[in-house]
């Protein structure tokens, strides 16, 4: 939510971002286009839907900012993301359909997804970090 809202707030000329490297548009463009393709794979086999999932978020990884921080902070994500929503699922507070729920009751695709906004988030960071926050 936070990557597309940032994107209106580009769109709009609210935000302007005054680093060179990052265009927060389209890092919230292959975030979005990730979640579409998850929701078509809907039914496909979790072979077919992880391996898809997981070498597109591997490739937002490379174009997006392949640095060894931005790796460890998809990474975490990948991990922290789907346990949070494995304990939103066990308390009972959301679930998913009988057919997407293969990894302790969330899709099993969803650390791809994680992993991919995680290097989004991580790219953007390092640039605020190189160049200073010129909001």
């Amino acid at each position: 939510m936070g990557l597309v809202g940032d994107a209106c707030h580009v769109a709009s000329g609210t935000t302007h971002y005054e680093w060179d490297g990052v265009d927060a548009l389209t890092g919230a463009a292959a975030i979005l286009g990730l979640y579409a393709l998850t929701a078509a794979l809907r039914g496909e086999p979790v072979t077919v839907s992880v391996a898809l999932t997981a070498a597109v978020a591997v490739v937002i990884f490379a174009w997006w900012d392949p640095s060894p921080r931005t790796l460890a902070l998809a990474l975490a994500a990948a991990v922290l993301g789907p346990l949070v929503e494995i304990a939103i699922v066990e308390i009972g507070a959301a679930s998913y359909a009988p057919d997407a729920d293969d990894l302790g009751g969330v899709a099993p695709w969803l650390p791809c997804l994680y992993f991919a906004a995680g290097a989004v988030a991580g790219g953007m960071w390092s640039a605020i970090g190189r160049d200073g926050d010129s909001r």
